[in-house]
């Protein structure tokens, strides 16, 4: 076994000793050359040589083509079978087993023999499958090269999905991307559907019986009596006419819908969510999340907003102010920017006295009747259309950040990566964004 670099730093040796190893060491390869090619005559031990050598500034590589051929990565494995193969990989393996953090070199030089493994095994072009087994072989086996910014433990690796659907990321990912850039083998397009940035709606079942009629349906529901006796006829109701819904998102006339059916806004807005739920099945309880990132946030940034009692509402002005957009589209008037200054949270959440007149905001945003920054009487407002919350401020937010997608209309600008945030974060139906991640980095 030669000695490299990583062996020299381990062993403190000096300069001069360093030396008089590398020039033994080529010495010796020079000659474990001179003798193969004199016993290129024979046809059967050519026959029987599985191993190719390179010589690289007097250091033997063995051919990654040959040295791999027997790596499976059909499931997870040992990831030492792949280190050891070469004297860089064993010494790397040294280094983690010494339980030493990995810096961006031993980083890239563990990227370089992942990707040469896939490479020699599966070409160029390696499967999503067998580049997400390697990473999670990697840090299966050495567990201190996970992620720490990430849920997924092996994302630094390869993150599927990480930029988007069917968009990935990753050291190996971008690696193998620059070996199928550099590869000349032609490759075949195959038509796909087009990724949409909104999910599409999931193919609704026609849940109309025989006798039922859509119109006499909508009828019924729209001049429905909310009550708790009703109230299980009208979420059926509800369920059954939700092609009707769709349509108006889809003609930007959701606002109009709410106006025509009242039945829309009782039940601390209960429909909308049930829509919600049926738009985005996949998506997480906002609650189960939020109350591990709530704590991180108000002991990572105790000095912010002290003046806020409310822990959830402080925390939601903590990151809107660490979530800012950027850019021409974040540009305010005057007189917003000095609100701002009053209520950190201006846009929305707004608190209002009991003798005022209800607010019609453009943009949805919680109203709530009570002292500024205090639990109070809420409601998701949206112009005209008024949806009473009697369960508190955080009720009325969530159904907030439902509402945009049921209503099928955008938020502010300025707030696109406030929302975005708990999208990711807490419903999960996002991508984390890059000030999103840097923000729960620092938690």
């Amino acid at each position: 076994m030669l000695l490299d670099n990583n062996d020299f730093t381990r062993l403190r040796l000096s300069t001069k000793m360093i030396k008089i190893i590398q020039k033994t060491q080529k010495q010796y390869t020079d000659l474990i050359i001179e003798e193969r090619l004199d016993d290129t005559d024979n046809a059967d031990k050519a026959e029987d040589e599985t191993e190719e050598t390179i010589v690289v500034e007097g250091e033997a590589i063995m051919n990654p083509e040959h040295i791999y051929k027997t790596i499976n990565l059909d499931q997870e494995i040992d990831i030492n079978t792949v280190l050891c193969q070469t004297q860089n990989g064993r010494g790397l393996t040294e280094l983690l087993l010494e339980g030493q953090n990995a810096d961006e070199k031993m980083i890239t030089q563990i990227t370089h023999i992942l990707c040469d493994c896939l490479l020699a095994v599966y070409g160029e072009r390696p499967s999503t499958f067998h580049k997400d087994m390697i990473a999670r072989s990697l840090v299966k086996t050495y567990p201190v090269l996970a992620s720490k910014a990430s849920e997924v433990p092996h994302a630094l690796w390869f993150h599927k999905n990480g930029r988007g659907e069917g968009r990935h990321a990753g050291k190996i990912h971008y690696r193998m991307e620059y070996y199928a850039k550099k590869s000349d083998k032609r490759v075949i397009s195959r038509p796909r559907a087009q990724q949409n940035t909104q999910e599409p709606e999931p193919e609704q079942p026609n849940l109309l019986d025989v006798d039922e009629d859509l119109d006499t349906l909508i009828n019924e529901l729209k001049f429905a009596v909310p009550s708790e006796i009703t109230k299980a006829h009208i979420k059926n109701l509800w369920r059954k006419t939700i092609k009707v819904r769709k349509d108006h998102r889809d003609e930007g006339t959701f606002l109009t819908f709410l106006g025509d059916f009242p039945v829309a806004s009782a039940f601390n807005g209960l429909l909308i969510t049930n829509d919600y739920e049926v738009m985005k099945p996949k998506s997480f309880d906002f609650g189960e999340a939020w109350s591990d990132i709530q704590r991180k946030i108000l002991e990572r940034h105790r000095d912010m907003f002290r003046y806020v009692n409310s822990d959830f509402i402080r925390a939601l002005a903590v990151v809107r102010e660490k979530n800012p957009t950027r850019g021409s589209k974040r540009l305010r008037e005057e007189i917003d920017k000095d609100l701002r200054k009053i209520n950190p949270l201006h846009g929305i959440i707004q608190w209002i006295h009991a003798d005022k007149d209800m607010p019609t905001p453009d943009i949805p945003q919680i109203i709530v009747v009570g002292e500024q920054f205090m639990e109070g009487t809420c409601s998701l407002v949206w112009k005209n259309v008024v949806i009473p919350v009697e369960t508190g401020v955080l009720s009325a937010f969530v159904l907030l950040c439902k509402a945009f997608t049921v209503f099928g209309i955008k938020c502010s600008p300025a707030d696109k990566l406030f929302f975005s945030f708990f999208n990711a974060t807490c419903f999960k139906v996002e991508a984390l964004s890059t000030t999103a991640n840097k923000f729960m980095n620092l938690l």
